[in-house]
């Protein structure tokens, strides 16, 4: 996902919704590297990264919805106005996500020991991204590890309409939505585990709510900043407390703070874009290293059998050494894919919707 959080009216970047991002991405390799490829960071982060996973994907989503708003909030999607379609905005997501998607779902006919004929009664499925739908998908083909694209392209469908409601709200209606939207994400889950329901974790409705959570919460915080109500310094303190908090509930595995992480969240992305770093908003490696969280996810799909196959081969005994040869290979394997695939492929396509536009401009002049 290409990362947009420049503000609604500058040309300001949010650096610390990067470093969210980036976070997020870092936290579930630690998770899939002792999962899935059976590597060990030590015993503290090893119950760190073990018990934080269902945290770091709800930051995922509210932290999607969040970046969405703060990029796109000054575009009429249903009006058609600024230039922006709900059509254009639909390509443009669809442009990022994708062509490296299609390439996992190829690849893993290749990579993965699977059924061909279950590889091809669910292709379709695959394709249209809906998979999500069916939970008992998730153990079947690579949805273990894609699964979340499912839930995004659900969530960018329903975006557009999303976002002309949040902006007829009033500053004190979108604070009534927000509440509302974020007690229904802490009280689903107890409702979930009181009737012993299906698993919320790869639900696409539960993902929309923390993806529509995001959504108004970056309303909130915009009109906010443009109060000019904000105080760095204090936004810097309450984020520190708040992410100390947040660590230390997931380490002890504190229940009852662990409930509540959606508040803990929102206040780290509610305060995040009221501190300011000018090294930071302009570094280019920051943000190239957000833009490749989304590769950095994915092909992780495909690392853990020839990173734990190099690791054999070297005769690697400390564990840092070990961490340091998937980290390194899905890196390199994140920046060829971009650079060598994805980029090109998008480029192509927009040269190509480029010319389109330009033949139908000549041709209604004629």
């Amino acid at each position: 996902m290409e990362s947009e959080q420049k503000g609604i009216n500058s040309r300001r970047r949010y650096f610390m919704l990067d470093l969210v991002r980036i976070f997020c991405a870092l936290a579930i390799f630690g998770r899939h590297a002792q999962t899935m490829g059976r590597f060990s960071f030590g015993r503290v982060f090893n119950v760190l990264f073990y018990n934080m996973t269902g945290n770091v994907m709800t930051c995922f989503f509210i932290l999607s919805g969040f970046s969405i708003f703060i990029s796109n909030a000054r575009y009429e999607f249903l009006g058609g106005g600024n230039g922006c379609s709900a059509l254009a905005f639909y390509k443009k997501r669809a442009l990022n996500l994708l062509p490296v998607y299609y390439l996992a779902h190829i690849g893993w006919l290749f990579y993965a020991q699977c059924s061909i004929s279950e590889y091809l009664m669910l292709t379709p499925i695959e394709v249209l991204g809906i998979q999500s739908i069916f939970n008992s998908l998730f153990g079947i083909l690579h949805n273990g590890g894609t699964w979340f694209i499912s839930c995004l392209l659900i969530s960018y469908f329903v975006y557009p309409i999303l976002q002309e409601i949040i902006k007829k709200l009033t500053y004190k209606g979108k604070l009534l939505i927000l509440f509302i939207i974020l007690f229904l994400v802490i009280y689903v889950p107890y409702v979930n585990m009181y009737f012993k329901c299906s698993d919320l974790y790869s639900n696409p409705i539960y993902r929309f709510m923390q993806f529509a959570l995001g959504a108004i919460l970056g309303a909130v915080s915009k009109q906010r900043e443009a109060m000019k109500k904000n105080n760095p310094i204090l936004s810097i303190g309450i984020v520190t407390v708040n992410f100390i908090v947040l660590m230390l509930a997931t380490y002890e595995n504190i229940v009852k703070i662990n409930n509540f992480a959606p508040i803990l969240i929102c206040v780290i992305l509610y305060f995040s874009i009221f501190i300011n770093n000018h090294f930071l908003e302009k570094n280019v490696v920051l943000q190239y290293a957000s833009k490749l969280t989304y590769e950095f996810y994915i092909l992780q799909l495909f690392l853990w059998k020839p990173s734990s196959w190099v690791v054999n081969k070297l005769g690697l005994t400390t564990w840092k050494f070990k961490v340091m040869i998937p980290f390194v290979m899905l890196l390199l394997m994140s920046i060829l894919v971009r650079e060598l695939y994805e980029k090109p492929i998008q480029n192509k396509i927009r040269e190509y919707s480029s010319n389109v536009r330009t033949d139908r401009v000549r041709t209604s002049n004629l």
